[in-house]
């Protein structure tokens, strides 16, 4: 059984004890949760020192990991696969480790012989899988394993963590098993998104959009639940009869064809006012945050909303969805609309807009979203996470 220590760093007492962490999500990944895996890892070993991991890592990631309490092991399997699920846990030696952390929504098949954390980041799959595509055998496929895989997993672990109150709430309803076992260990923005000097960001922005250009900005996965439709139909609401103002939509991962996104890309009004990227550097995602008028966000869902508050800590203000956990995130800090009426979203732009708009709104809302920003720290997510790991020991 680990035992607890004092540490010198003034966050937390230490905890001697080795976890079992699954890191494949940090392979080739800027994700959200390889992010998150990526900055637990390295606070949690600031704050405690006597924690240890053992990583569970892509085969070709074994020595990414350069720390003295740090020891990794390969697993091949994309993390959430089928494979995954049903073979992990038969790779795995837990016999020098006293707790696993399974951090990306769902935990391996098969009876596992030390305590468990799930981290569940949402329950998108069982709301609808329609959140996630609009592809039919894709929402009957991946939805009919998420379906059967992610109750299961909750059901399984000894306690789990997730990264916003409306999540945690949203588990209690249909676990209500699980009342009282939540910690909520919210998401942290990382230091590199502060403000830049414009010229910097004219610079790194000089292949995606002319020096000087005012745009609007939306970031997220072409999943149906990030809304691009509803985005792109209240920028043309709000700005389509002028030419000045551009949308720059950073659209990865696609998983829809959204019929209705490709109608508002093809009308006169969208030509050349409208720029789509599949595939961004971090430098240019910060130089992107920076160089925007308004930062839009209307998800129909969230676990969290992790990009609110980077444009925050970059200076932007911010245009969210006035439900779930983007109105939890951004608290009082940015204009918030609803997600479904493009008009709503379309009145909010407007009166941000830095020529015709509110200037006295939008500056207080550049300095509540500073403010609001600082207070979602990994620090606080890995210590909130470490004392996770200790209820479970003392259990």
């Amino acid at each position: 059984m680990p035992s607890t220590s004092t540490n010198n760093s003034g966050d937390t007492d230490g905890l001697d004890a080795t976890v079992l962490l699954d890191a494949r999500s940090t392979h080739g990944s800027t994700s959200g949760i390889g992010r998150y895996v990526q900055q637990l890892i390295r606070r949690a070993l600031e704050i405690d020192p006597a924690i240890r991991f053992r990583l569970i890592v892509h085969p070709s990631d074994l020595d990414a990991f350069d720390h003295p309490r740090i020891k990794t092991r390969g697993f091949r399997a994309d993390p959430n696969s089928l494979v995954d699920t049903l073979g992990l846990r038969w790779a795995l030696d837990f016999s020098d480790v006293d707790l696993f952390h399974a951090p990306a929504n769902l935990l391996p098949a098969g009876d596992i012989p030390v305590p468990t954390l799930l981290t569940v980041h949402d329950i998108m799959w069982l709301k609808g899988p329609g959140y996630w595509t609009d592809i039919w055998w894709r929402e009957w496929i991946t939805g009919t394993y998420y379906r059967t895989v992610l109750p299961r997993s909750i059901e399984k672990a000894d306690r789990l963590a997730t990264v916003s109150e409306t999540i945690r709430d949203e588990i209690v309803d249909r676990f209500p098993s699980k009342e009282g076992r939540i910690d909520v260990t919210p998401n942290g923005v990382d230091p590199l998104f502060e403000p830049i000097d414009e010229r910097v960001a004219q610079k790194e922005l000089g292949d995606i959009i002319d020096p000087g250009t005012r745009f609007v900005l939306t970031v997220g996965r072409g999943s149906p639940y990030k809304n691009h439709p509803g985005a792109v139909d209240a920028f043309l609401q709000a700005y389509g009869d002028n030419p000045d103002l551009h949308l720059v939509l950073v659209r990865t991962k696609i998983r829809a064809r959204e019929p209705r996104l490709q109608r508002l890309l093809s009308t006169p009004r969208a030509q050349n006012r409208i720029h789509v990227l599949h595939r961004i550097s971090g430098d240019e995602l910060l130089a992107l945050y920076n160089a925007a008028e308004t930062f839009l966000f209307p998800s129909f869902y969230e676990g969290f909303g992790l990009p609110i508050v980077e444009a925050m800590a970059c200076g932007t203000p911010v245009v969210t969805s006035s439900i779930g956990a983007p109105a939890e995130v951004a608290g009082s800090a940015a204009l918030t609309a609803d997600p479904y009426h493009p008009a709503d979203i379309a009145a909010a732009l407007e009166s941000l807009d830095p020529q015709t708009g509110d200037s006295e709104l939008r500056r207080e809302l550049i300095e509540a979203g500073h403010r609001r920003a600082t207070s979602f720290s990994w620090r606080r997510c890995a210590r909130r996470t470490l004392a996770a790991y200790r209820r479970i020991s003392e259990t």
